[in-house]
């Protein structure tokens, strides 16, 4: 189980990340995938803080969606109001690139992975949460 408030509190440590939550966002081969809303504190791209993560967190942890807000929705009493973060457009969210090799290219380049990994393409999609 993925737990958001583990991510939230590794993002928080990168020193350009002011406030941050993560959420759930459907999807229709995973079930669900990550998405983390994050007001900056200066300039700082979404490839960059999954970096980041990259080397705190496993990789399944890692939010594939990332969004630039100028504040995270809270209650009164500082809840944060994740269904805000939910129902936000995929025109608003700065997407992560998949980290497997494309078709043609050495599996082995991407973190280890050995001659056996198979192209995104190649492998049969079936409705999971991860």
């Amino acid at each position: 189980m993925i737990s958001p408030g583990e991510i939230e509190r590794a993002l928080s440590q990168h020193p350009l990340v002011g406030d941050c939550a993560v959420v759930g966002l459907a999807d229709d081969i995973m079930g669900e995938e990550i998405k983390a809303a994050v007001v900056p504190k200066g300039s700082v791209e979404a490839e960059d803080l999954a970096a980041f993560l990259r080397g705190r967190l496993a990789a399944f942890m890692v939010p594939r969606y990332f969004e630039f807000v100028e504040r995270i929705p809270k209650t009164e009493t500082h809840k944060v109001q994740r269904h805000r973060l939910q129902g936000r457009g995929a025109d608003v969210i700065d997407q992560v690139p998949d980290l497997a090799p494309e078709p043609g290219q050495d599996p082995g380049r991407f973190g280890g992975m050995g001659p056996g990994v198979q192209p995104v393409e190649a492998v049969h999609h079936h409705r999971a949460v991860r």
